[in-house]
């Protein structure tokens, strides 16, 4: 492992695995463990490319059934095609001490067809000289299916009817939320829905600035906060944020609350164009619920005036011992569940919840309970017709002055329409994001059309179409999924996205621009950020700098220290730099902006003679939400 991996490394990897467990360091247990679990095809090879040995979870997605018959043989023969000459290739280098990756198509042992994602390494001997070949196959067919599967939709964007565009805009009208898009730095109204008129109180502002539109907002701060977003590209939320507005009838102001975002809309080339506002009017909810915490606090002076105030809320309302026994519940709560009185006192309440919920609520009660902890957990409760729905659970502790648990009041609220609502909101989040990629990609085709009717566009279209590209592999990361769209299994890292955005480089596939280092989780929080600043290095590095050059090296190293990432690109082997450019281009400000503005970060760059290197931090906390 110390030959394949590098002294260094395969020194940190054992300190790691010493610090879980010092029985795992040179554990052969261990590596038979990983090599059988993997669904990786690892192979070694000799060095004139001969099979020797298979993992047994190679055999597994080869589809292998007696080793024996395929030890010895040619491991190019397998790849069909152009593949057999690249993969003979891909032996020759390794062989040479090389890296070689490539795509192909090999069938398995029973026949069936698959696309591989293939790496050949050298595996160095004591000599410091190749000694053995180590080959590392990933079945890559479902992304080859899903290639496919963009295509044809991308093709149906293409041809998408007037009747398609306008379903989209009805939904967006008609959605239960309110809606709208700015545009510009002024925050024109350039579309609304029907639930934003509602709760702006129908004024005609389409065409309008927010400034003229709605003057009493500048004393409430939201005119700031569009010009914030707007300059930051950071969207904004809030949550429960009071809103005064004056009626244009000259009636008295009136106050709503609003849960609401404020989205950054994006140009082609990175920059705000606009603001997309979503949101909903929480006002009855949080009367609701200010009448509700002082109802609680009045019901405390006399336990009869709790039991009949408790029994005309909405809410159901329970009550306990400090040991969690159950003896009090109110009307709300028989009227829900249809159950006889007392029933469900002592345990009997779990009856009632889901039963793949049960485990989970006692879980968390029970942890409450030895802790003092709030309880507040979402299940699915019985409801009298037999049907459950879904229940928002809520419990505090009353304490003495000793500091004393002296029991428990909790309710139950019936969420389920809403959680309902969320998921249509969700879907529609979905809705809008697949339509976005549609955008790019038709973009992305009607730049190569113009190209190929003024050849003289052509360098500037292909520059377009590569940051188009970048925007679109980020977005990819950024835009809501599903379990089933998730562009990776797992979290997202900064290595994953950084050799995503990169792919389209080739020398990356030359070895030549080389990602090492620290890998942490990131999200969407940070993926378009990145994006940007990788792409712009990428882009003239390949123009100007180290790429440029048939042997130029590019090096992106990170490192994660006490909370903070540093990322270091070095370039070297290009062309020498003169000193630093006399002129900033706007992909060199636009870094700096999505550093310091998106990450909260700084960056740096330093213009050797030996060519350029960018140093950039920023705390890890702006890559990933909390």
């Amino acid at each position: 492992m110390v030959d394949i991996l590098g002294a260094a490394a395969a020194d940190g990897m054992n300190t790691e695995l010493s610090s879980a467990d010092p029985n795992l360091v040179n554990n052969s247990a261990l590596l038979a463990t990983i090599l059988s679990a993997s669904n990786d095809c690892i192979k070694i090879l000799d060095l004139d490319g001969n099979l020797l040995f298979m993992s047994e979870g190679g055999k597994r997605v080869m589809e292998v059934d007696d080793f024996d018959r395929l030890k010895n043989c040619p491991w190019p023969d397998f790849w069909q095609d152009e593949g057999h000459a690249v993969a003979k290739d891909a032996v020759l280098k390794a062989r040479d001490g090389q890296r070689a990756r490539f795509l192909g198509k090999a069938a398995t042992a029973r026949g069936d067809q698959k696309f591989w994602d293939v790496q050949v390494l050298p595996i160095m001997g004591e000599d410091g000289r190749p000694g053995h070949l180590l080959s590392i196959s990933r079945d890559i067919s479902d992304v080859k299916l899903a290639d496919a599967t963009v295509e044809r939709l991308v093709r149906e964007a293409q041809t998408a009817s007037a009747v398609e565009v306008e379903n989209l805009r009805q939904l967006f009208k008609n959605a239960p939320s309110f809606m709208c898009v700015l545009r510009g730095p002024d925050h024109t109204f350039e579309m609304t829905n029907e639930a934003y008129l509602e709760v702006v109180g129908r004024r005609d502002i389409i065409g309008k600035s927010a400034r003229s539109a709605f003057p009493e907002w500048s004393h409430q701060g939201f005119h700031d906060l569009l010009d914030d977003v707007f300059a930051s590209g950071r969207p904004y939320t809030g949550r429960n944020v009071p809103f005064l507005f004056q009626p244009e009838d000259g009636g008295d102001p009136q106050t709503s609350y609003l849960n609401f975002v404020y989205q950054p809309i994006l140009g082609a080339s990175g920059e705000v164009s606009g603001i997309f506002i979503e949101g909903s009017d929480v006002t009855e909810q949080i009367r609701a619920e200010t009448a509700r915490v002082e109802r609680e606090l009045e019901l405390r002076e006399s336990e009869a005036k709790f039991r009949a105030i408790a029994d005309t809320m909405p809410q159901m309302v329970w009550s306990t011992r400090p040991d969690g026994h159950h003896d009090y519940y109110n009307a709300r709560w028989y009227a829900f569940t249809g159950v006889p009185a007392g029933t469900t006192d002592g345990e009997g309440w779990n009856g009632l919840f889901h039963p793949d919920d049960q485990e989970a609520a006692w879980e968390r009660w029970r942890h409450s309970l030895a802790t003092g902890d709030t309880y507040e957990i979402e299940y699915r409760l019985r409801h009298h017709t037999g049907l459950y729905r879904w229940t928002l659970g809520r419990a505090l502790p009353i304490r003495d002055d000793a500091g004393q648990i002296t029991r428990w009041f909790g309710t139950c609220t019936d969420i389920h329409d809403s959680k309902e609502q969320a998921e249509y909101t969700t879907l529609l989040s979905h809705e809008l994001s697949h339509r976005i990629k549609n955008i790019f990609a038709i973009i992305h085709s009607l730049i190569g059309l113009s190209a190929r009717r003024a050849p003289e566009s052509k360098k500037f279209a292909m520059d377009l179409q590569e940051r188009l590209s970048a925007l679109g592999r980020a977005h990819d990361f950024a835009r809501p999924h599903s379990e089933i769209s998730m562009p990776v299994a797992g979290e997202t890292t900064l290595h994953a996205i950084l050799r995503e955005i990169l792919r389209p480089y080739p020398a990356m596939d030359e070895g030549r621009l080389v990602v090492t280092g620290d890998d942490i989780a990131i999200d969407d929080r940070s993926a378009t950020p990145l994006a940007l600043i990788f792409h712009e290095l990428a882009t003239n590095a390949s123009k100007y700098g180290a790429l440029s050059s048939a042997d130029g090296l590019v090096t992106i190293s990170s490192q994660s220290d006490a909370g903070r990432l540093s990322i270091t690109w070095v370039e070297t082997g290009g062309p020498p730099v003169e000193g630093i450019p006399e002129r900033t281009g706007f992909g060199t400000r636009l870094s700096g902006v999505s550093v310091e503005n998106h990450l909260a970060g700084k960056i740096t760059r330093h213009w050797l003679a030996t060519g350029l290197v960018v140093e950039m931090t920023c705390p890890e906390t702006s890559l990933r939400r909390a």
